[in-house]
């Protein structure tokens, strides 16, 4: 959904939920959709490393705004 060539999914680490680090993942589909998924990556096996998606929505336009600054960093623009 938002791994793709065109659009780099920006991931921001944020409050953990217990010892789970969370993160919003900011991206972009290649139909154009601006979404923020917040969610949790595992530390203990049988899933370490593995990301769980809380939720998927639009994002706001604040948000938006974020995203295409640092993406546009990531891109050296």
């Amino acid at each position: 959904m938002l791994e793709n060539q065109t659009f780099k999914p920006l991931w921001v680490r944020t409050k953990s939920f217990g010892k789970s680090p969370a993160y919003l993942v900011y991206g972009r589909t290649l139909a154009g959709r601006y979404l923020l998924v917040p969610g949790i990556v595992f530390e203990d096996p049988p899933m370490k490393g593995m990301f769980m998606p809380i939720t998927v929505r639009a994002m706001t336009s604040k948000e938006k705004k974020f995203y295409e600054m640092h993406r546009k960093d990531d891109l050296g623009g």
